[in-house]
């Protein structure tokens, strides 16, 4: 907005912290309202951020969606000017559109800024060998080789967040907030089990991945009747005094190390085993909950106590032929423990214990907006004034998106979505397939599209096919190799259009890899900086998929357009 100086003059600056009306610590599915007065006149939006010091809670090591990190806390954004006479930005499932961005901009370089300043973490180990993270610290010693000798878990942090608003507005020019009369900010935020996530992978939960479920237990540990704490049936009493104080004991072969590497468990989680071969498969059971760990050599020992009835034993016999693995459950997970019977509790009911777990959450404390305020010259910001208080006023032209949802109910065939978009200066269409069984699963990013089994797709305007012939998408569904190093195919001109409507909104594209799991469909309207008008004909989107798609899907359809801010004398108007 400020016009080049040829004379070099200074334009001071200065860093003005302000809180939100209501000063207090914000949980999920809580609102944030700040207010920016209009006494600091200008402010830069690229060196303003939202600060605050964020903690999980729950079982297990969960972070925020490793897609978008501490940005997958915020549900919908909201801004508006000061007398709330106009929405400058409205921009719904905002963590689901960094989310879907975010794969596709990002680089190592980028990726780190984003892990110092915005809470971005893929791995749960990102200390190599150590299993720690930004949301957690280096846990206990195992320096016990059995039962007598259990530590606990990593110890949640308290981690420092500097937040970047991922809105064009807040991306560009200097605001006026002066003559804005002020802005205000309505952050809401996420349920945690669409926003956090559990990154781990092999061995630790029930997986529709074959070659991810659950860890062998070792052969020689498949005894029955050993003294009452074997894999038998009947055996693993509850309260029995084979047991150590009502807990038992499983060693797995993960080569784990003193400082807990390879141990994908925590404390209360509930373990459960299942056979994976023989005459039985499938068949398991619960067998209690974890209530610490110790290290056998390199093989990690967990300990855990049996929530059956008193005197009540495991139900099923497992042998080495039954092949069984232990597990737990991202389901069970997902729901606070009450009652849970503990080591030394002794003779109480189920569900009497002393014991308790909380669901997965995060707290976010001292939360506040940094933002620049910058003084342009005397004479520069009298001659605006003075402009924006005539009928012909002043005019600013910024980038923002509107969404619009489709629930498609046939999970087969030809499929078509209708978007009512009304835009007159719209720039690209981004069209996220979100999986409903996955909205709220801790066990899976809740903020990425799946292609299941999409043959192609077409968009239509009108009466005209855009592009004028589909666009292949069944390569997204073809597995090449096995295991954890699997890989998808890609789509030559699918990638092309994703890339124009990536670009034509100002986002660099620098990473086009694993787009099966970060599966967006795209069409950039315009090319160089044009606009499009969408309100002559009506858009709709077709999607035709194979008979083994499985999904249920959410179509996040953002519509990415210019908006044009006007501030005269009868005050602030919006045109779209």
């Amino acid at each position: 907005m400020f016009k080049s100086n040829p004379q070099g003059a200074y334009v001071p600056s200065i860093s003005q912290s302000i809180r939100p009306d209501v000063v207090s610590d914000v949980k999920p599915e809580d609102q944030i309202r700040l207010l920016v007065p209009s006494f600091l006149g200008f402010v830069d939006p690229r060196e303003s951020f939202l600060r605050f010091n964020l903690k999980m809670t729950g079982v297990g090591r969960i972070i925020p969606d490793k897609n978008a990190g501490a940005h997958a806390l915020i549900r919908n954004l909201l801004i508006r000017d000061g007398s709330n006479s106009a929405t400058l930005v409205s921009e719904e499932d905002y963590n689901a559109s960094v989310g879907m961005l975010n794969p596709f901009t990002q680089q190592s370089s980028v990726y780190n800024k984003h892990n110092l300043f915005e809470g971005v973490v893929e791995n749960v180990n990102e200390d190599g060998a150590n299993p720690t993270n930004l949301y957690y610290g280096t846990p206990p010693t195992l320096n016990g080789s059995d039962e007598d000798n259990v530590v606990g878990g990593s110890e949640q942090l308290e981690v420092n967040i500097q937040l970047p608003l991922r809105t064009k507005f807040m991306g560009g020019k200097i605001l006026p907030v002066g003559l804005l009369g002020g802005l205000r900010f309505q952050l809401d935020t996420e349920n945690p089990l669409r926003a956090l996530q559990y990154v781990e992978t092999t061995g630790l939960c029930e997986s529709s991945r074959v070659d991810e479920f659950g860890i062998d237990i070792p052969a020689a540990q498949l005894t029955a009747g050993t003294g009452g704490n074997g894999f038998g049936a009947g055996d693993q009493k509850r309260n029995d005094g084979d047991s150590k104080d009502g807990a038992y004991s499983v060693k797995l072969a993960v080569d784990t190390n003193d400082n807990q590497k390879n141990n994908p468990f925590g404390i209360g989680d509930v373990l459960f085993i299942e056979k994976t071969a023989g005459a039985d498969i499938g068949q398991g059971e619960e067998l209690g909950v974890i209530d610490g760990f110790f290290i056998d050599g390199t093989d990690l020992g967990v300990q855990y106590v049996p929530q059956r009835a008193e005197g009540t034993g495991l139900t099923h016999a497992y042998a080495a032929a039954d092949t069984p693995k232990v597990y737990v459950k991202p389901s069970q997970r997902s729901l606070a423990q009450t009652g849970v019977i503990m080591k030394g509790d002794g003779a109480v009911g189920e569900g009497g214990g002393s014991g308790n777990y909380p669901a997965p959450s995060y707290t976010m404390s001292d939360v506040e907006m940094v933002v620049l305020k910058v003084e342009p010259p005397q004479s520069y910001a009298e001659a605006l004034t003075r402009r924006a208080t005539s009928a012909e006023g002043i005019a600013m032209d910024y980038d923002t998106y509107t969404l619009y949802r489709h629930n498609q109910s046939n999970k087969t065939g030809l499929t078509t979505c209708l978007i009512p978009a009304q835009q007159s200066r719209a720039l690209s269409c981004l069209s996220q397939p979100l999986a409903v069984n996955n909205f709220r699963d801790v066990a899976l990013s809740s903020l990425v599209g799946e292609p299941d089994n999409a043959r192609n797709y077409q968009f239509v305007f009108g009466t005209h096919m855009i592009p004028n012939r589909v666009v292949e998408l069944s390569r997204y569904s073809q597995q090449i190799g096995t295991g954890l190093g699997r890989e998808f195919r890609s789509d030559a001109l699918h990638l092309s259009e994703l890339q124009k409507s990536i670009q034509n909104i100002g986002e660099p594209v620098r990473n086009l890899h694993k787009i099966h799991e970060h599966f967006v469909i795209g069409r950039a309207f315009t090319r160089y900086g044009q606009v499009f008008n969408l309100k002559d004909n009506s858009l709709s989107l077709r999607v035709d998929y194979e008979s083994t798609a499985g999904q249920d899907k959410l179509f996040n359809n953002y519509i990415f357009h210019k908006r044009r801010l006007v501030i005269n004398k009868d005050g602030v108007s919006v045109l779209v």
